[in-house]
């Protein structure tokens, strides 16, 4: 049998742990974008064939709007996650930790999102021009 000291350990440690993988995807976001755009702007300043630079304004914004939709899918799955264990941890201490409340325990990741939605939106706009 596993005492309380032990199940609250293994909570706090999940709640760590999908904390810290909300924050990686939103870095993994950050560095797909930025070699997505810098993948795009090296070939808009070579000298490439028509061909290439009318596939890039394709390829392009379809990447950056597969890379927003998969990250933000990725932050909404660890943050399901992370707030069943907060209801865990929140039944082990009886209520003294409050169970989550949206939107106001999600405010980091909903700020996340609205970033991706946005960058996502006017670089894929921006690429296809």
């Amino acid at each position: 049998m596993i005492d309380t000291v032990e199940r609250y350990k293994f909570v706090t440690s999940q709640l760590q742990y999908f904390n810290d993988k909300i924050i990686e995807s939103f870095k993994l976001y950050i560095q797909l974008v930025t070699a997505i755009s810098g993948g795009y702007l090296w070939l808009k300043t070579q000298s490439q064939t028509a061909d290439t630079l009318t596939w890039a304004r394709v390829a392009a914004p379809a990447l950056m709007i597969f890379v927003g939709l998969t990250i933000i899918l990725l932050i909404i799955v660890n943050l399901s996650s992370w707030w069943g264990y907060r209801k865990a941890e929140s039944n082990l201490l009886g209520g003294v930790v409050p169970t989550p409340v949206f939107p106001k325990s999600a405010r980091q990741e909903l700020v996340m999102i609205v970033v991706i939605i946005t960058t996502s939106g006017l670089g894929a706009w921006y690429f296809a021009q």
